[in-house]
Formats: structure tokens, sequence, C-alpha cells
């Protein structure tokens, strides 16, 4: 699938998500109820699968419809893509038939990952093989056979989900799945002393939800409100205190996934740290 289709598969079920949310919270307004219908009829699919009358209907229900907007105050309590508001206000431009997707749609653009994919480059010399692997529970049965010669482990955790549910079971927290994922993870044996680059991403997706959702309603344990570097400050220590064994090295990054640059920058610099202190500590473990 091309980014074009994905873009638009993620518009549609955007809108679908929403009005799936409506439905699970009751949320009624008769005059929309048939355009709501011919929403969750559409096929997720790219432009030949879609008419102007469904994209009218989407549009109509994003703009005018209160159910929807009463929805998205509520999205915590259902499972949501996390750039729905960007894609939907564009759907006009997204399903034009010369539309070209920009560097900021692919960014927010979301595929489920299906299996393990590999990825082959170089940091000064070194090379490197990244295995990207599923997220999703029915994926992890897979990764088993590939922990064997890690060197790196690279999780990627996002920080918006604090609030959120996951797809597979509307009564788990996404953030709270991540944490007990990380630290199972990092309680294997094959890890013990393999270092952990942590990207804590979608930070500019946190810092505009904490100004509206409370952190203590999830943890309770927490206390510093609305406050953006309190609540940062809060889950960084959480994801720090999966990790165990302290003489595993634990690199944490919190970093914007559309801002490629600074993603990339992070991952380098800890990755020749990594390196770096490979080499040390062989050499101090080599005799005179």
């Amino acid at each position: 699938m091309n980014s074009r289709d994905t873009i638009r598969r993620n518009t549609i079920a955007s809108m679908k998500q929403l009005v799936t949310g409506c439905r699970e919270l009751e949320y009624i307004e008769h005059k929309y109820e048939a355009l709501a219908d011919r929403v969750m009829e559409l096929q997720e699919g790219g432009e030949e699968s879609i008419s102007s009358q469904d994209i009218d209907a989407i549009e109509n229900l994003w703009k005018n419809s209160e159910m929807i907007q009463r929805a998205v105050m509520h999205k915590s309590l259902f499972y949501l893509l996390d750039s729905y508001e960007y894609f939907l206000n564009r759907i006009r431009n997204t399903f034009k038939p010369d539309y070209m997707p920009s560097i900021e749609d692919i960014l927010r653009a979301r595929t489920k990952s299906n299996g393990i994919e590999e990825t082959k480059f170089e940091i000064e010399s070194h090379p490197f093989i990244i295995y990207d692997v599923g997220g999703q529970r029915g994926e992890r049965k897979k990764w088993i056979h590939i922990f064997d010669g890690v060197s790196i482990i690279g999780y990627v955790a996002s920080l918006s989900e604090y609030d959120q549910v996951l797809e597979e079971d509307r009564n788990k927290n996404r953030m709270q799945e991540s944490l007990s994922l990380f630290e199972g993870i990092l309680s294997l044996v094959w890890f013990k002393e393999t270092p952990v680059i942590l990207f804590l991403n979608k930070n500019d997706i946190f810092q505009e939800k904490i100004k509206k959702s409370e952190l203590g309603r999830i943890f309770p344990e927490y206390y510093g409100g609305f406050d953006a570097k309190e609540a940062l400050n809060f889950i960084t220590a959480k994801y720090e205190q999966c990790n165990a064994y302290q003489e595993r090295s634990l690199y944490i990054h919190v970093t914007t996934a559309i801002d490629t640059a600074c993603v990339r920058s992070k991952f380098e610099t800890s990755v020749k740290k990594c390196i770096l202190d490979s080499n040390l500590k062989t050499a101090r473990s080599e005799p005179y």
C-alpha cells in the first residue's frame, strides 16, 4: 500500500472510530444518523472506493455534528487515531485525484506493523540491522527468534497515549500497557546487559493534551495537575523504574516524530555512545 492510500484509509478510519465512539457512549443525534450509517459502511480503501457524497458525509459530520464533538471531548474512552483531527481537517485535499502527500502527511499516518521488518544501515562504519517488530499484542509472539545477538534495544513509547485505550482491549490503558511491555522486555535474561534507547515520542501532542486531560485520572499517585513538565518527569520516572538492572545503560529522549532530523540526531548520538561504552567494557575485560 502506498502513502496516499494509507492516509486516505486513516481519514476514513478516524470518522468511523468517532461514530463508533458515539454509539458506544450512546450519543445520539437523529438528523445525522443516516450520514453516520453511510460512513460505517465505507471500505477504508483508496479513492476508487469513496464517492463525493461519502466525502460530503464525513465532512458534514466532522464540522456540524454535536454528537461527534461530544465524542471528541471524551475520546479517551474509545480507540481513536492520534492524527484524526489533522486528517479530517484535510479531507477535501486528501481525496483529490492529483493529491500528493506531504512529508508531514506521511509522518502522521499510521500503519499497523505486521511481522518483522528489517533495515540495514551503518553509523561510522559500524554495520547495524534494525528489526522493526509489531507492537500489537498479536504480533509479540513473533519476536522471540530475533532476541539472540541483539546489541541495542530501541523502544518507542507515545507520551500522548496516557489517557487512551488499546484498540484490541478497550479496558486497557495504552500507557500502562506500554510500561508493562517495556518492563517485561527488560526483564528477559537475553537483555540483562543490553543498552536501551527509549524514545518518549509525540511530545507535541502531549504538550497540548496535558493542558486539558489530567494525568492523575489514570495514575492516582501523580499530583502535578496540568503541569506539562511535572507530568513529563513523572512519566519518565515510570519508564526508568522498569530498568531493574542498574548496570544496564538506559538512554531516554523526548521526541516529536515529525521532526525527523532531531530523532535521527538523538538516535545516532545514543548509538555512538553505546558503541563507545561497549568498546571500553571490552578493553577493561582484556588482560594486559
